[in-house]
């Protein structure tokens, strides 16, 4: 008689305890990269979001220093280069208007006229969003000496600053923008 071999089904303590192993390290790769997925979006989106409000401001101070006159840096209004970081000008209803730096924000204060009669006090705005912190404005301002009428005044508009995050997460970042603006109109 012949005897029949008995085959156990099943495996082993060591076989279960190296695929254990195994799977939990691909696992943790996968996690490892999703994690770093999710930051990165994150990331994106705060950038995204920053580009944005910053390109709207300084779109908003170009339109209107494009078509201004009349321009002051601190007070200055002389031929040679001045850098400050408050300029006060005339706008094209020839009101008062004026964009400054402080408190690591943005501010705008421009009159705007109704039947013919400039507003007395206007009220002063931030023009950029709170999850920007604005560390350096500053404008540069050339050719705006009045009596000279054959070059155009210029602008030069730097600024320097990083993101608010509230997510301890996600780190901050840091930008610097430069554009320069020209006179259109001529007063």
């Amino acid at each position: 008689m012949k005897k029949k071999k008995k085959i156990n089904s099943g495996f082993t303590l060591i076989e279960l305890m190296v695929s254990m192993t195994l799977f939990s390290f691909v696992i943790t790769a996968a996690l490892g990269a999703l994690y770093t997925t999710l930051r990165a979006n994150e990331k994106a989106k705060i950038i995204k979001l920053v580009v944005n409000n910053l390109n709207i401001a300084l779109e908003e101070m170009s339109r209107e220093l494009r078509v201004a006159h009349d321009f002051k840096c601190n007070g200055y209004n002389g031929d040679s280069p001045r850098e400050c970081s408050k300029i006060t000008f005339k706008t094209k209803d020839d009101c008062d208007g004026m964009y400054e730096f402080y408190n690591h924000t943005i501010y705008k204060k421009i009159a705007k006229k109704n039947n013919n009669v400039c507003e007395s006090n206007p009220p002063r705005l931030s023009i950029i969003g709170e999850n920007i912190n604005i560390d350096k404005l500053s404008f540069i301002t050339l050719n705006l000496d009045p009596n000279d009428h054959t070059t155009q005044p210029k602008i030069l508009i730097r600024l320097k600053g990083s993101t608010i995050v509230d997510n301890p997460l996600t780190p901050k970042e840091t930008f610097n923008i430069q554009t320069t603006i020209s006179q259109r109109a001529t007063k």
